[in-house]
């Protein structure tokens, strides 16, 4: 039964995305490059995921983050005779994609493969966004848990952890919860974060909602002190603690549509700072905006790439993201794919595989 929340997802969200400028108008244009998809598709046990979120660990180290997780008996790799996991990680070593390579880690419970970071009783926890800051390392994680209408399955709120030992191997990592604030709001907090300067924000969007997309600061020293208690919002035009109602809105969009999905990135640039995410859930195109503040304002989505399987039938897209730190490209992204039904999922292995695209 749980796996099938895999795919519960695509049947019930798939759809056409709307029309929105394309990358002449925005300057950028994304391709395929399958030479980096092989740091994802060689594991003999890690055999697929989403997600896909990045943090650079320094060093030629990248940390990557992923949600629904198989993980090979044997070495079949079959994906109908795998342990399935709500999350797992990876360290990257070296910053192109196409000529690094990965090591996998989850926990091992009994002899069977786990979850990275352990459940809490019925509820489980799917990765969001992180920073690496000098003492210690922070992730954002999105808790879940089942329910017997929609989807299946419902965000119930949002989990920070710091890992106190970054640089250590992951197998061997300290990970102390943190003490983020109860927001009456819902909001899954931490979808896309970054440090700038004296503060690190952390976007997210409504959810369960629309997906309205609010920012909120931490000053760093306290956050790298292990302190998440204390993000101030953008409300009302003014960083102000999270209150009785929702902070202001910064993505414009002609509709709810056109709102990020749970997952997106937002990185700096040499001009102002740039967000990465897919326009719906299916047939999806990565789209990008800026903004010369985290605060905004922000532009509207543009079109940069449209991925070749949104055009397949029973595959769907999401999860698009940014990932600044790796080389090979001006912008490096990754979307990931999954199929419509649990027996493509299981013998098609160039689906659930995270894909990149670059800029040339």
């Amino acid at each position: 039964m749980r796996r099938t929340l895999v795919v519960l997802v695509i049947a019930a969200c798939s759809q056409t995305p709307p029309a929105v400028p394309d990358a002449g108008t925005c300057g950028l244009s994304l391709a395929s490059w399958p030479e980096a998809d092989a740091l994802f598709t060689n594991d003999a046990q890690w055999i697929g995921a989403d997600a896909a979120y990045s943090v650079d660990l320094g060093g030629g180290r990248v940390l990557w983050l992923f949600g629904d997780t198989f993980v090979a008996k044997d070495a079949s790799r079959s994906r109908s005779n795998a342990w399935f996991v709500r999350n797992s990680v990876a360290i990257q070593t070296g910053y192109d994609p196409s000529k690094a390579n990965a090591k996998f880690f989850w926990q091992t419970t009994a002899g069977n493969a786990s979850s990275f970071i352990p459940e809490n009783g019925t509820h489980w926890f799917w990765p969001l966004s992180g920073v690496r800051l000098p003492t210690r390392l922070v992730l954002f994680f999105l808790e879940e848990e089942s329910v017997s209408g929609g989807l299946g399955f419902q965000s119930v709120g949002t989990k920070v952890v710091f890992v106190t030992n970054p640089d250590a191997d992951p197998s061997s990592w300290n990970v102390v919860d943190g003490d983020l604030p109860a927001f009456s709001f819902p909001i899954a907090f931490g979808a896309a974060v970054l440090a700038d300067g004296p503060y690190v924000y952390a976007f997210g969007d409504e959810e369960p909602g629309d997906h309205s997309v609010y920012v909120a600061r931490f000053d760093a020293s306290a956050l790298d002190a292990g302190d998440a208690s204390s993000p101030l919002f953008w409300t009302n035009a003014a960083w102000s603690p999270p209150g009785a109602s929702a902070p202001d809105v910064i993505f414009p969009s002609a509709s709810a549509f056109e709102n990020p999905p749970t997952e997106f990135s937002v990185q700096k640039t040499a001009n102002g700072f740039l967000a990465v995410h897919s326009i719906g859930f299916g047939a999806t195109q990565l789209a990008v905006r800026t903004s010369p503040a985290p605060e905004g304002p922000w532009s509207v989505v543009c079109n940069a790439f449209t991925p070749p399987e949104s055009g397949q039938p029973g595959i769907s897209v999401y999860a698009a993201k940014g990932h600044p730190e790796l080389t090979g490209g001006s912008l490096v992204a990754t979307y990931a794919t999954n199929a419509s039904d649990l027996a493509t999922l299981a013998s098609d292995m160039n689906v659930y595989f995270p894909r990149f695209v670059r800029s040339p």
